[in-house]
């Protein structure tokens, strides 16, 4: 079966990391300061599926995996429906840097975009501080030729703040009017959870997508096929 691009193989990959996403969105990790939802463990699968799928087939298990996640699991819909845009943003453009190195400027504009909005609207130079770092690597690290767990990391950092990005414009759009706190307190709240939370996501990341390529080697992306 190969329609739309799409193998046995590549529905299997698909299958597999949105089965692990969903599942793992059952799993609390930190509260959302400004909202009465969580976050969960699923910010571990968004930079693995970015680093072991390539971009089309990123951007289906991201979708499937975080549409089951709401659905199971309505606690971490942190913005209700527009939730499923956070893991799927990250997820394709950290595999477009990742696997597609000439279309790493789109991850660089994303970022760039959202350092933008966020100052606009919330003047906290410090929450943007990590979003600054990893517009910087995806800027320039594509010429960082050599395949190890250097490379492995810094696209897993790039990713999982791609995620954080996305949901730092969701929530001035749906949260900051709403909320019954102010921004000068909902983000300074927030930042120890933030950095925290995008540590597990880099560190787990790097964890998973190293076992699961190093135990089935023959079922993820190949190295040699990243131009």
């Amino acid at each position: 079966m190969a329609s739309f691009g799409l193998t046995s193989l590549s529905l299997t990959r698909i299958a597999l990391f949105a089965s692990l996403f969903a599942v793992l969105s059952l799993v609390p990790l930190s509260p959302f300061v400004g909202g009465s939802s969580l976050l969960t463990l699923s910010i571990i699968i968004t930079p693995t599926i970015a680093l072991l799928l390539p971009p089309h087939e990123a951007f289906l298990s991201a979708s499937c995996g975080s549409l089951v996640g709401i659905y199971i699991s309505p606690i971490s819909a942190i913005f209700g429906i527009a939730s499923v845009a956070v893991p799927v943003t990250a997820a394709t453009l950290g595999s477009l840097a990742y696997h597609r190195q000439r279309t790493a400027a789109v991850a660089s504009l994303f970022l760039l975009l959202a350092i933008t909005f966020f100052l606009m609207n919330v003047p906290f130079f410090f929450w943007i501080i990590p979003h600054v770092l990893a517009l910087v690597l995806v800027s320039s690290f594509w010429l960082y030729k050599k395949e190890d767990v250097i490379r492995l990391s810094i696209y897993a950092f790039i990713t999982t703040m791609i995620e954080q990005g996305m949901m730092m414009i969701l929530a001035i759009v749906f949260l900051l009017d709403i909320s019954a706190l102010p921004w000068q307190v909902i983000f300074p709240v927030a930042l120890p959870f933030m950095i925290a939370e995008r540590i597990i996501g880099t560190a787990g990341s790097i964890v998973l997508s190293k076992s699961l390529a190093k135990a089935m080697p023959k079922y993820f992306i190949s190295q040699s096929s990243k131009r």
